[in-house]
């Protein structure tokens, strides 16, 4: 909008030193400078070491403390980041009144939220490869195990065909039938949101709770079944849930994550919840 175009200026700085980076930030008086990347690849820590600005925040790309004494603040919330999880910062919390995030409405028109109209219980995970692991996925398995005419949808484009190939592998040898297990890889930005429309309920992946693909799921309409979070990292699920009043969607531990996953494989109970 003309409104960001007036009051913002953009620099690529990629390629740009880090040393140099911090001198130019210093030098144009910067007040408060955020870090949106976290430790995660590519990220520019190195440049917040050099306290380049008197206040530093870190918040959104990397759902845990930077472990960098020099970031005065990291953005939580009273779900996200209730005080007794102060222990796992090096940052103080400024804690948001409601939620540390939101997810802004689609640019795209054509994004329609609908009802599935399969007869089928389908749970979905659109999350990264990396946050999956043995307990998510024997948890998985259980609830695939009671509810029999159930299936687990994947979708995400960073999955590879090894991870295709493990993900298949470790159901099977639970005994959940390949045929139940599918994958899909939406590059295409409209079409991996229309596919949220294929799903019932999302399963959300512990300790390391999806952050962006939750706030893409109830964006659609598409609950979220949680567990709490004791770990080190932000309790997303738990933020996301308890500002929507859904806190009944927040299980304690696994055996209550897979009865609630089957006393929830309720389509009007879906829809009801589409609805609102």
């Amino acid at each position: 909008s003309d409104h960001v175009k007036k009051f913002s200026e953009w620099h690529e700085s990629a390629k740009i030193k880090n040393e140099q980076l911090s001198q130019k930030i210093f030098d144009d008086k910067i007040d408060v400078l955020f870090d949106m990347s976290g430790l995660t690849k590519g990220n520019k820590l190195s440049v917040f070491k050099l306290k380049p600005s008197s206040k530093q925040v870190t918040w959104a790309g990397w759902l845990a403390t930077t472990n960098l004494k020099q970031m005065d603040y990291i953005i939580g919330d009273k779900f996200a980041t209730p005080k007794k999880d102060k222990k796992n910062f090096v940052e103080k919390v400024y804690r948001m009144e409601n939620t540390w995030c939101v997810y802004s409405k689609s640019e795209f028109d054509k994004v329609k939220i609908f009802e599935n109209k399969s007869q089928n219980i389908v749970f979905g995970c659109f999350q990264r490869p990396e946050k999956l692991n043995k307990k998510v996925l024997t948890t998985w398995s259980k609830i695939l195990l009671r509810k029999k005419d159930s299936f687990l949808f994947f979708n995400n484009g960073m999955h590879q065909n090894y991870d295709v190939k493990n993900i298949s592998t470790f159901f099977s040898k639970m005994g959940v039938s390949s045929s139940r297990i599918r994958f899909a890889e939406s590059r295409n930005r409209l079409n991996y949101l229309n596919s949220y429309n294929l799903v019932d309920i999302n399963l959300d992946t512990f300790p390391y709770n999806g952050g962006t693909t939750s706030f893409e799921s109830v964006f659609m309409g598409i609950p979220i079944l949680t567990m709490r979070n004791e770990s080190i990292m932000f309790r997303c699920g738990e933020s996301i849930n308890s500002n929507l009043n859904m806190v009944e969607w927040i299980a304690k531990n696994e055996d209550e994550y897979i009865e609630k996953a089957i006393s929830f494989s309720n389509k009007k109970l879906i829809k009801s919840i589409k609805n609102k």
